[in-house]
């Protein structure tokens, strides 16, 4: 998760509002549709190291309490993630050892 913004340049309101249905991937290319202010939508290209990051997320993301809901990235309790724990998480995020590379403990 600390890695989106890092390899996507989006902003932390951002990715906490991204949802599932909001990444686009292929084989060779990949675009996260991000919703900004104003409820302005943008394509954003992402590289091939955060595709393979978020598609070991979205393979794990089926078993994680909440995966009902739309949010991209969940808490462990369930929940969505807010923009101020999206903020936060550089300084904290740290790989979750049973969910892949974009869960924090």
């Amino acid at each position: 998760m600390a890695e989106l913004p890092h390899h996507s340049g989006v902003r932390s309101a951002e990715v906490a509002d991204l949802e599932v249905a909001d990444v686009r991937m292929s084989a060779r290319k990949g675009r996260l549709i991000i919703r900004g202010k104003g409820d302005k939508r943008r394509e954003v290209p992402i590289n091939a190291a955060l595709r393979e990051r978020l598609q070991a997320w979205l393979d794990v993301r089926p078993q994680w309490p909440g995966a009902e809901f739309p949010s991209l990235l969940l808490a462990e309790r369930g929940h969505g993630l807010t923009s101020r724990t999206v903020y936060d998480a550089p300084a904290w995020a740290a790989p979750h050892p049973d969910a892949g590379p974009m869960v924090m403990s």
